[in-house]
């Protein structure tokens, strides 16, 4: 379906893409994190990417050149009922393959009026709704969802009222969502890292059971955060890509930044948030930076947000890679018990999540989908289930992974 007057896209599949191409929706992994965003035009390494996390059946709707991508959006065929009707498709066929299934919310522009498809959202969206960061939240898959992996049906109620309370801070104030918005302006993986990073420390928060108040003040030091890094020269965050900066000099920008907010913001004055940032950099065993805290004494909010910045880096390739896959980030999560990370924020993460437990759906992209069957040694391998495949294949992924 392409070249004609009307339909200017067609639905291919990743093992058919070529550099140049222009994604007409965002794509996904199968953790639900997003690895593409919408509108990206394709490079080899973007595709390189695409390839490495997802089976090359994969569909995807793609416009063939920038013209024809241009044509797309003036004539704003994303609410074309026919392109409607294709994303329904492919979202019916991602789910297939998905963790956390995905909801077509989470693929439309945000500007496409259907009321039919839009009536899921997790609060409403009306007409002062605009195209910035916010509208980005409002439809972000994991955000909309990160409840399904807690493991707790009141813990998952609870996750709908936060999304909403911290929804409504970024609303009403407009220091805050202008500061917000400059991620959206700024990189398209800054973008993406900041939502999921925060997705899943929120995560990690209502399962420490720690109030509504706190969790949208750690949603708010997580955002922020990143932020930050909107006021480092672009070439400046590229070489940070590339070569991993030093921490100092990470750290004095973002400090800085949100002391400077924290004039207009009177939220960010809370002893939570300050310790939140100024321990970002310090590691559990004392070796971090800059004061070698050690411990409990590192902030509550930074010792969840490391880990879950962690997580995310490492899946989504932040640092100038395809990045590693979800079970294999895990793995690395759990490695850095007790060293670099809290072992009571890990073993939340892992074992009181629904990443790894029995019944649960897996996917290992060496076998396919599977179901989470049992565990040879859940005390100090809980990331390493034993696994039944549909095609009746058992595997043990500890003595997989040793082999």
């Amino acid at each position: 379906m392409k070249n004609t007057r009307d339909v200017l896209y067609e639905k291919k599949q990743i093992k058919e893409l070529i550099p140049g191409e222009i994604v007409l929706h965002p794509i996904y992994r199968t953790d639900g994190l997003m690895l593409i965003n919408q509108y990206k035009t394709l490079t080899a390494d973007i595709i390189q990417k695409i390839v490495y996390h997802l089976p090359s059946e994969v569909p995807v709707i793609i416009a063939d050149t920038n013209e024809l991508y241009e044509q797309f959006i003036n004539n704003k065929q994303y609410e074309n009922t026919q392109y409607i009707n294709l994303l329904r498709e492919t979202v019916s066929e991602y789910n297939k393959l998905m963790i956390m299934p995905l909801n077509i919310v989470s693929f439309l522009d945000s500007r496409a009026n259907f009321q039919d498809v839009m009536q899921n959202s997790i609060t409403e969206k009306n007409d002062k709704m605009k195209d910035d960061y916010l509208s980005y939240l409002y439809n972000f898959p994991l955000f909309l969802a990160f409840e399904n992996n807690l493991e707790s049906q009141r813990l998952k109620d609870r996750a709908k009222e936060v999304r909403k309370k911290l929804l409504r801070v970024i609303q009403s104030n407009n220091v805050l969502r202008s500061s917000l918005d400059q991620i959206r302006n700024y990189k398209d993986i800054l973008l993406i890292h900041s939502i999921n990073t925060t997705s899943i420390s929120l995560m990690i928060g209502l399962t420490l059971e720690l109030t509504e108040e706190e969790l949208v003040d750690l949603a708010v030091t997580a955002l922020l955060i990143d932020a930050s890094l909107t006021k480092l020269p672009k070439d400046t965050f590229n070489t940070h890509l590339q070569h991993a900066s030093k921490q100092n000099e990470l750290y004095q920008t973002y400090v800085g930044f949100i002391k400077a907010l924290s004039n207009d913001i009177d939220m960010l004055r809370k002893e939570s948030i300050i310790y939140g940032i100024v321990d970002y950099y310090e590691w559990y065993n004392g070796e971090g930076y800059p004061k070698g805290k050690k411990g409990q004494s590192i902030g509550l909010f930074a010792r969840i947000i490391s880990m879950a910045h962690f997580y995310e880096e490492k899946v989504g390739g932040y640092f100038h890679s395809s990045g590693t896959k979800p079970r294999e980030a895990i793995k690395l999560v759990w490695e850095n018990k007790a060293r670099k990370f809290d072992p009571n924020i890990v073993d939340i993460f892992i074992r009181r999540s629904n990443f790894f437990k029995i019944g649960e759906s897996i996917i290992i992209p060496e076998y396919g989908r599977g179901i989470i069957v049992g565990f040879e040694d859940y005390i100090d391998s809980p990331h390493m289930p034993i696994v039944k495949f549909e095609d009746g294949m058992t595997i043990n992924l500890l003595r997989d992974q040793k082999n």
